[in-house]
């Protein structure tokens, strides 16, 4: 059954260029150094810091960190860029922080942030939020080299 369920929900390596929450001189200088997809970039950060990527990649470490966070949050079912990025926006920034909420509260502090920033976002529907933190707790957890930097935020 737990096959099952983590076939259902394959992860779907998304093109770094569709990623829109970084600025652009990084992402052109990934593109130029062969790093095009997710897993890519997640895979990168397995052996890097946030400082060197950004060295290397004409960024920030910043950006290299919001860039690993939605890459992350974009491995959950259904989760595309707008959806990460609103995770991310409420302070969720890996699986393992997601995983450890209950979609009330998720649901809850999501509503608030939208109406407060008055984002034209949706909140996720409670079945959608059910689904995405069981897949949160049995999907591999990355650990970047900058991981400790990223839980100080």
């Amino acid at each position: 059954l737990l096959e099952n369920f983590l076939h259902l929900h394959d992860f779907v390596n998304r093109r770094l260029k569709d990623v829109d929450c970084v600025n652009t001189q990084f992402q052109e200088g990934l593109a130029l150094g062969g790093v095009k997809t997710s897993q890519d970039y997640l895979l990168l950060c397995t052996r890097r810091t946030w400082k060197e990527l950004s060295q290397d990649y004409d960024g920030t470490e910043e950006d290299a960190q919001k860039l690993f966070c939605i890459c992350d949050l974009m491995r959950l079912p259904g989760g595309k860029r707008t959806r990460a990025s609103l995770y991310y926006d409420c302070g969720y920034r890996t699986l393992e922080d997601f995983s450890c909420q209950s979609k009330e509260e998720l649901q809850r502090y999501m509503a608030q942030y939208i109406e407060e920033n008055q984002m034209k976002r949706s909140v996720p529907f409670p079945k959608e939020l059910d689904t995405q933190i069981a897949a949160a707790k049995v999907l591999p957890h990355w650990k970047p080299l900058g991981y400790r930097a990223l839980r100080e935020t």
